[in-house]
C-alpha cells in the first residue's frame, strides 16, 4: 500500500471514529432511527458507572467477596444463573435520559437514590446466582419456592408486614425471588437501620437470615463464575423509536380507566406541553411534602400514601393534566382522596428477564 494510500485509510478511521463517538449530536428524527446496537455506548465514565462502584463498595464493606459484572442492556435485571446485572442504556448519557422521560414519561433509576436502590436489589439476584442460595432448604423455608412462576401482575396487599418495604408496588409480594433480593437490599443499604424499623414486623427473621448467611459467605469466593451478557445493548435490533412504541404499549396495558376519569374530574388539562423532565420534579415536590405532613404515621402507612401519590402523580402527568397546578398541599389532598380507588382495583405488574 502506498503511503498516499495508507494516509488516506488512517484519516478515514480517524473520521469513522469520530462519527461514532458523536451520535448525540445527530436530530432526533435521526436517532429514533438509530438501532439501539449502533448507538456504541459504553459503561465506563457514566454516571451510573460511578454507582456500580459505589455498590461494589457497599458489598466490600460487608466482608462480600462477589463482586458482580454489570453491562447496558434495555432495563433493569439479572437474568437466572447469571452471576451479575444489567442496567437500561439511558442512563450512560444525558441526552438518552431526557428522550426516555419525553417518550415513556419516566426513566426508572434516573436519580441517584433509586439507581442505587435497584442496584441493591438486581445484586441480591447476582449473590444469589453466583452462591445457587436458592437451591437451599434454608432459602426455600424462610422465602417460598423459587421455581413458582412468574405471574404476569399481581395484586399487593399494602399493609402485609410479612415483607420489606423498599422497591415500589410491594415489589417483594410479587414473587419469593423478588422477596429475597429486596430483603437483601434492604439489609445491604448501609443507611436502613433495619433492626430498629422492622424490629415489630414479621420479615425481621428474613432478615437476620439473611444477615447470618452474609456473614458465613464473608470472604467466599462463588462457585458460579460465569461472565454471560444476556440482551446486552450492542446485540439489540431495535431503533430507538420500536424500543419506545413497545414501553408505551406496555404501560398503555396498565392502565386503569376508572382511575384516569377520577383524575381527570380533579385535574384540569395542562394549557401547553411541559417538559421531559416535568414529571420528575413534580412527583419529587410532592413527595417532599408528603414526607413533611406524614413523617409521624407509621412506616407502612407512610409507603401506602406515597405510593399513592407517586403512582397517581406520574399517571396524571401522562394523561396531560396539570398536577402542577396549585398548592402542594392542594394536589396531595385530591391524590390521597383517591386511595380508596386505587388501592381496590391495583394490579401491578412487572417482570425480570428469565432463563
Amino acid at each position: 500500500m502506498s503511503e498516499r494510500a495508507r494516509t488516506l485509510r488512517s484519516r478515514s478511521a480517524r473520521f469513522e471514529i469520530r462519527v461514532r463517538r458523536r451520535w448525540y449530536e445527530k436530530s432526533e428524527q435521526e436517532l429514533l432511527r438509530t438501532r439501539l446496537a449502533d448507538l456504541g455506548l459504553e459503561l465506563a465514565k457514566t454516571p451510573i458507572a460511578r454507582r456500580v462502584e459505589r455498590l461494589k463498595r457497599e458489598l466490600a464493606a460487608r466482608e462480600i467477596a462477589f463482586q458482580p459484572h454489570v453491562w447496558l442492556s434495555t432495563s433493569w435485571f439479572s437474568p437466572d444463573g447469571v452471576p451479575g446485572l444489567a442496567v437500561p442504556f439511558y442512563l450512560a448519557h444525558p441526552r438518552l435520559l431526557r428522550m426516555e422521560e419525553q417518550h415513556t414519561g419516566e426513566a426508572e433509576g434516573a436519580d441517584g437514590a433509586g439507581a442505587m436502590k435497584l442496584l441493591r436489589h438486581e445484586a441480591g439476584h447476582a449473590l444469589d446466582s453466583a452462591f445457587r442460595l436458592h437451591a437451599s432448604k434454608g432459602w426455600r423455608d424462610t422465602f417460598g419456592a423459587f421455581s413458582t412462576r412468574y405471574r404476569a401482575d399481581y395484586a399487593p396487599r399494602p399493609f402485609r408486614r410479612e415483607f420489606v418495604l423498599h422497591l415500589d408496588a410491594w415489589y417483594a409480594q410479587s414473587h419469593a425471588a423478588e422477596d429475597f433480593a429486596e430483603t437483601f437490599a434492604v439489609w445491604l443499604d448501609p443507611r436502613s437501620d433495619w433492626r430498629v424499623t422492622y424490629a415489630a414486623w414479621p420479615c425481621i427473621w428474613k432478615l437476620e437470615w439473611i444477615d447470618a448467611r452474609m456473614h458465613e459467605l464473608a470472604g467466599r469466593r462463588a462457585p458460579v463464575t460465569n461472565r454471560e451478557t444476556p440482551w446486552a445493548l450492542d446485540e439489540c435490533e431495535w431503533t430507538l423509536a420500536q424500543y419506545y412504541a413497545h414501553k408505551r404499549a406496555r404501560r398503555e396495558r396498565e392502565r386503569a380507566p376508572k382511575l384516569d376519569r377520577e383524575l381527570r374530574a380533579r385535574f384540569a388539562p395542562r394549557s401547553e406541553a411541559a417538559p421531559s423532565s416535568a414529571a420528575r420534579r413534580h412527583v419529587a415536590e410532592l413527595l417532599r411534602e408528603l414526607e413533611r405532613t406524614n413523617r409521624k404515621l407509621p412506616f407502612d402507612e407512610r409507603y401506602v400514601q406515597r405510593e399513592i401519590v407517586r403512582t397517581l402523580a406520574l399517571r396524571g402527568d401522562r394523561l396531560g393534566l396539570a398536577i402542577d397546578a396549585g398548592a402542594p398541599k392542594a394536589r396531595l389532598k385530591s391524590l390521597l382522596s383517591l386511595g380508596p380507588t386505587i388501592l381496590e382495583s391495583w394490579k401491578l405488574g412487572r417482570q425480570r428477564h428469565l432463563r
